[in-house]
């Protein structure tokens, strides 16, 4: 499998084994449509949340699959899952915003998706040669085969993770959560299922900020019918500071 990113006036080719992962529907393009069907049937954020994790899980056949999500000041909630019977749960669990840093978090509004098959691999160095462009740092923030913190890599391993895949979830141009996808094994994804989790990626958030505005929009009409309720109210009153009382 070749992939091709543009920076600049330079390309990045990456050369990856080619492999073939056969999904329920037949193909990744199929699948994805399978899986944003069972979403348009949910009729609230947080059986659209559950939803998206049983399809990314039984789509790419991960351990465990779960909807995290950034709160106000920074930190994270687990607020859905779908993992393996005998896993422990992680619903509900909140974690520090340390846990993923500013510019892990930049990355990720950048890059849809982050693989690594295997937290174990043996990271290779990067060989440049002059060109005419210049000597500047390569910007790999696109590359599938990119290396990743080692920090990372540690705090996966002592999670007892063997594999993970990150799908960004953005909202209003923002960074809402991720969909956290972890395998106790090594666990390759191909090239054309990526890319179908991603474009699954992309469609989900669409469909969770229109969820989203439309709560919201629901939300604002309760104190208003009570306003003017009361209102209807009070103006047939005769004594307006007992009514309101009462």
């Amino acid at each position: 499998d070749a992939t091709l990113h543009v920076q600049g006036e330079r390309g990045i080719i990456e050369l990856e084994a080619a492999r073939r992962c056969p999904t329920k529907s037949g193909d990744p393009l199929n699948q994805v449509i399978s899986m944003l069907a069972v979403l348009q049937s949910t009729d609230s954020l947080s059986a659209l949340c559950d939803a998206a994790a049983s399809q990314v899980r039984a789509a790419t056949d991960f351990d465990r699959v779960m909807i995290y999500r950034f709160l106000h000041d920074g930190s994270g909630k687990v607020v859905a899952e779908a993992r393996a019977n005998d896993l422990e749960a992680f619903l509900g669990l909140h974690y520090p915003a340390s846990d993923i840093p500013a510019q892990a978090r930049e990355l990720y509004q950048r890059n849809w998706l982050r693989l690594i098959p295997d937290v174990h691999y043996q990271p290779a160095p990067l060989v440049s040669a002059r060109t005419v462009i210049g000597d500047e740092p390569l910007d790999m923030s696109h590359c599938a085969l990119r290396s990743v913190s080692p920090i990372h890599v540690e705090y996966l391993r002592n999670m007892g993770v063997g594999a993970s895949m990150s799908l960004s979830i953005i909202v209003g141009n923002e960074l809402w959560g991720l969909i956290a996808c972890h395998n106790e094994t090594p666990r390759y994804v191909p090239a054309d299922l990526r890319a179908a989790c991603e474009l699954f990626a992309r469609m989900f958030s669409l469909q969770l900020e229109a969820r989203i505005e439309t709560t919201a929009a629901q939300r604002s009409l309760v104190p208003r019918r009570a306003l003017e309720s009361l209102t209807k109210d009070l103006l047939k009153s005769r004594d307006i500071a007992t009514d309101l009382m009462a």
